[in-house]
């Protein structure tokens, strides 16, 4: 990561991976500017354990 004082610099946010740009699509989407993850859907535990 990388810090500046330039105004014009904007640092983006994006996110890859199981639950996002690969099935199941969709489950998280980040919010550009913020970083902020969000989840889309109800989650299952037993039918995914886990995203990584």
């Amino acid at each position: 990561m990388r810090y500046a004082t330039d105004d014009s610099l904007k640092i983006t946010y994006n996110i890859t991976g199981p639950g996002a740009d690969q099935p199941p699509t969709g489950l998280f989407i980040v919010e550009k500017y913020t970083g902020w993850i969000k989840v889309t859907k109800s989650l299952d535990r037993e039918e995914t354990a886990e995203y990584i």
